[in-house]
């Protein structure tokens, strides 16, 4: 690849040079120059291209590892292991000549995978085939295969439809990243040879394994200083985190939501050798949110601005605070004869997830406390509730001080902490309790622990059904699952929730007595709430966000003490009138848990009608 040179000669500055690199792995790519990736208003039609389906031989020769070119560029590739398990390698090809491109990606649906639009450039037709991690180890197997690409004119995001299959998804935010906002960036690359310099030759290979960086958005002295174009496509900074099959990568927050795709690196420095920038451009996904949500994807913090207004219906009442902790500690406030208080953590799910299923068992609310070493105020608060008897600590991450030890024991409560070496241990020992508390379960649900939103939605139907819920694995049940349901097979109905779930269970060789496994997140939720009325009438609907879990686990357990229905709401536009149904045989009364940076009205707006 040829880097292309800029040149700009302001007053205050001396020249800039700029070495533009694709990111793509092997096979000759037109590079994406950072700033030039903007859709226009309004997003051109989508180009839709069929790709090939593979055949055995266009499998790659896996007895040799596939060596990339040598490449001139940094070699601060990604150090770290990804945490989050829906980054994906895609292997494109090969072509006629032999080569295949390599890039990243991520699963942003169950059939939808977001990478770059300039892997296709040179293989337009493919065929693509999608590995969760591994795609150069000899026997590696893909998760799927890719049907169609798709995007839009003037832009370097693509979207992947792929075949069926079962996998983590991560959440899209299309909400603006400010200045100096901490990320990650990940996709794959394996170093063989590390260079020093930006000058020196790295060599590597891609599809070794998953790797991140942390990396921030570019602050605004330094987008100034070195002319970047104010809202341009470069949202990632020093250190350089990509090389070579990291095309497509995702830009991960802290929330582990996909802020940004990474499309192509560049090395920036002033003729005079002063000051130098390496940085990622990326496609911020600010600007392909509404394109991507008209495609089907759920994606969080659209303006709304290109939808027609809804009107909330009436009957709607929001419960919100200033932050998570905040609206945990209302949640409790509306929440009338608690005997029970849960503690977990806002700040991951894990722990959490399993403990609304003690909601069933016990008058129970729920609050968030973040800080490692002691309660936080609303949980302090909360220890003051009248008619308060025990108090559940679920998970080691809630900090308990000296001093808050002593306040639940001068106060007469029970300290109970269920606190396992991992978040499976932690859900079987609250499934243990519960069945402690209430005795035998009317059923086990078995939920996906790696990612959030089944469980959420699982964890407020165990309570409701006096059922017990208990964590999957990906695709795997771990041991502390298959523990508690090996007993349990003859005598107890076991219900998978997700598609996750539903393999890890199927992996096991349990025959599981029902399955409610939707399209998305949002679909398996509402399914789930649709088949619990049991005979009883509802009591409206509890609405929280899918794209992030803390408001949804205060949620929980108010649900079912208010006799009602947990739901999903998803991006406004992205699937009209898809709790309508349930919103009229509700009542047509709901609570709106959040606030609406989190959920805004108009996402219910539209879900609703």
């Amino acid at each position: 690849m040829v880097p292309g040179f800029t040149q700009r000669r302001p007053l205050w500055v001396p020249a800039l040079f700029m070495l533009v690199f694709a990111l793509v792995g092997i096979g000759p790519v037109a590079p994406a120059q950072a700033g030039t990736s903007d859709t226009p208003p309004g997003y051109p039609p989508t180009e839709v291209h069929r790709l090939l389906p593979p055949t055995p031989a266009d499998q790659l020769d896996r007895a040799t590892p596939l060596v990339n070119s040598p490449e001139t560029g940094s070699t601060q590739a990604g150090q770290i292991p990804d945490p989050h398990p829906a980054t994906v390698q895609i292997v494109i090809g090969p072509g006629p000549d032999g080569m295949a491109s390599l890039c990243s990606g991520v699963w942003v649906a169950p059939n939808m995978v977001l990478t770059a639009a300039h892997c296709f450039k040179s293989l337009p037709q493919g065929p693509a085939r999608i590995y969760s991690t591994n795609s150069h180890v000899p026997g590696a197997s893909p998760l799927a295969t890719g049907v169609t690409w798709e995007t839009t004119t003037q832009s370097d995001v693509a979207l992947v439809v792929t075949t069926p299959a079962n996998h983590p998804i991560a959440p899209v935010s299309a909400v603006v990243q400010p200045p100096s906002t901490p990320l990650y960036i990940c996709g794959q690359n394996y170093i063989i040879k590390e260079s020093a310099t930006i000058d020196s030759v790295s060599q590597m290979i891609g599809g070794k394994g998953n790797y991140c960086a942390n990396v921030n958005t570019l602050d605004a002295r330094t987008a100034q200083r070195f002319q970047i174009p104010a809202g341009g496509n470069i949202l990632a900074t020093v250190p350089m985190a990509v090389d070579k099959g990291d095309s497509g990568g995702p830009l991960y927050n802290a929330a582990g939501e996909v802020v940004g795709i990474t499309s192509s690196k560049s090395h920036t420095a002033f003729t005079d050798s002063t000051e130098q920038l390496l940085f990622n451009a990326a496609s911020p996904m600010s600007r392909f949110g509404s394109w991507l949500a008209s495609l089907g994807v759920p994606v969080r913090g659209l303006s709304g601005a290109d939808l027609p207004f809804k009107q909330l219906p009436p009957n709607i009442m929001r419960v919100s605070g200033a932050d998570r902790m905040e609206t945990s500690g209302m949640i409790a406030e509306a929440s009338p004869n608690v005997e029970t208080l849960i503690l977990a953590t806002g700040l991951i799910a894990a722990d959490g997830l399993a403990a609304t299923q003690l909601s069933g068992v016990t008058s129970s609310t729920l609050v968030l406390s973040n800080s490692r070493d002691h309660l936080d105020s609303q949980a302090v608060k909360a220890l003051s509730k009248f008619g308060l008897h025990r108090v559940v600590r679920v998970g080691g991450t809630v900090g308990l001080s000296a001093a808050d030890r002593a306040t639940i024991a001068a106060k007469g409560l029970e300290l109970v902490e269920l606190i396992g070496a991992n978040r499976f241990e932690t859900a079987l020992k609250v499934a243990q309790y519960r069945d402690s508390l209430g005795g035998a379960p009317s059923a086990v649900l078995v939920a996906d622990g790696i990612n959030f939103p089944d469980a959420l939605a699982a964890g407020a139907a165990a309570g409701a059904m006096r059922a017990s819920l208990v964590l999957s694995s990906g695709a795997n049940l771990p041991p502390a699952t298959q523990s508690y349901l090996t007993p349990l097979l003859n005598s107890t109905k076991i219900i998978t929730v997700g598609g996750p779930a539903q393999s890890a269970v199927a992996s096991a060789g349990i025959n599981p007595g029902t399955t409610y496994t939707g399209a998305d997140r949002y679909e398996t939720a509402r399914s789930l709430a649709t088949s619990l009325d049991l005979g009883r009438s509802v009591n409206g609907l509890v609405m929280v966000s899918g794209r992030n879990f803390p408001d949804a686990l205060s949620a929980g357990a108010y649900t079912v003490k208010q006799g009602a229905k947990l739901v999903l709401v998803p991006p406004a536009g992205s699937k009209p009138a898809f709790l309508k149904g349930l919103w009229t045989s509700a009542g047509s009364h709901g609570v709106v848990v959040g606030g609406t940076g989190a959920l805004p009205d108009q996402d219910v707006a539209w879900a609703l009608q």
